[in-house]
């Protein structure tokens, strides 16, 4: 089958050359190495029962527990099976004209825009200027759109817009008629979320809507909880009037509202991904022929400065079951880009040795 592709498909890989699953070295995942939450294996196993019941269809006691998670109120709150179902309710509403898309960036955003019959364009973040987001320039262009999409931190570049332009961002676009998505998939992953997260401009602003979601952060991609942010009811209302019932399931439900409590299990995420990430990023910058550049999130997108090929790079790591991103089919990037993730430390060193033997090798 085709379709969109993604980083994460060990199941593919593992196929293509006989490794078992769990033994390849996902750094193209973007999912925290400390794996699922023991609080979240718990309350799985404690309300297994509740399997035998129908889920709430109104997910009350999962959106209280986002709320006391995000500060956002509860009829503030949409939930759904992932992000992936919510951004899609969400530009089916929406039903934009004209988006205007921060790039190179996630690919579903602009499927969404053209499936739902309208058009786009790519604002383009500059890679003479390390890829960070000029703010002013940003609003100049909003005029003539009635979506901005941003992505922050971005994927995959790692740059993030801080919440006191985001605020100017918004602001700007209300009096353009210009409605705002922002993607905080990588958020929590910022050391202070509160610099970066849009989510206190929500009860300010009705032209913003907030996607998020606990794949990566919480490292429970299987779980599929995605949800949304916005004081629009209109946005809201709508969404819900074409959203199929129970798209979380019980156990789900359950499983979310411990993680959104488990306030020791992110902090200690936060430390550990900080302080490899550091590691990482001391070691790259070692190498004479990568250049990296500086990131607020779990990854690092890097440029090959030599005659090698990202493609090239990845089929050499595979061999030793070690998977990145070949970037070159995000827009604006090329052959020579690469992207990899933050995994623990003995996984982090064997990614440096392999790094530093291809280009010594090859």
């Amino acid at each position: 089958m085709s379709g969109v592709k993604h980083g994460g498909d060990i199941y593919s890989i593992a196929r293509e050359y006989g490794f078992k699953p769990e033994d390849v070295l996902d750094f193209s995942g973007n999912i925290n190495p400390l794996g699922m939450p023991e609080s979240v294996k718990r309350a799985i196993i404690e309300n297994i029962d509740i399997l035998s019941k129908y889920p709430d269809p109104e997910y009350l006691d999962l959106r209280q527990a986002i709320y006391e998670y995000s500060g956002v109120r509860p009829e503030n709150i949409i939930v759904g099976n992932g992000g992936t179902e919510l951004i899609s309710l969400f530009f089916k509403v929406l039903n934009p004209k004209s988006g205007l898309i921060l790039m190179p960036t996630y690919s579903e955003y602009e499927r969404e825009i053209r499936i739902n019959g309208g058009r786009y364009e790519y604002y383009r973040l500059k890679e003479e200027r390390d890829f960070v987001p000029e703010v002013d320039d940003i609003i100049n262009c909003i005029a003539g759109h009635d979506l901005l999409v941003i992505c922050n931190p971005n994927n995959p570049t790692g740059q993030a817009i801080y919440v006191e332009d985001m605020d100017r961002i918004v602001k700007e676009a209300k009096k353009r008629d210009c409605f705002i998505f922002v993607d905080e998939t990588y958020v929590e992953f910022v050391d202070d979320v509160n610099s970066v997260s849009s989510a206190g401009l929500v009860g300010r602003y009705d032209n913003l809507f907030i996607i998020r979601g606990i794949s990566k952060f919480f490292g429970t991609p299987g779980l599929r909880i995605g949800y949304g942010l916005t004081s629009s009811r209109e946005i809201i209302n709508n969404m819900l009037s074409i959203k199929d019932p129970w798209t979380v399931s019980s156990i789900a439900q359950v499983a979310g509202q411990a993680v959104f409590r488990d306030i020791n299990y992110q902090n200690v995420s936060r430390k550990w991904v900080k302080e490899e990430r550091a590691f990482i990023h001391n070691e790259i910058c070692r190498f004479t022929n990568i250049k990296v550049y500086d990131t607020d999130a779990n990854f690092f997108l890097c440029k090959i400065l030599s005659s090698h090929s990202a493609s090239a790079l990845r089929e050499y790591l595979l061999k030793y079951a070690i998977d990145i991103r070949d970037a070159a089919s995000f827009p604006y990037l090329n052959d020579k880009f690469f992207r990899f993730c933050v995994l623990d430390r003995k996984g982090n060193e064997k990614l440096i040795k392999l790094l530093y033997d291809f280009f010594q090798s090859y």
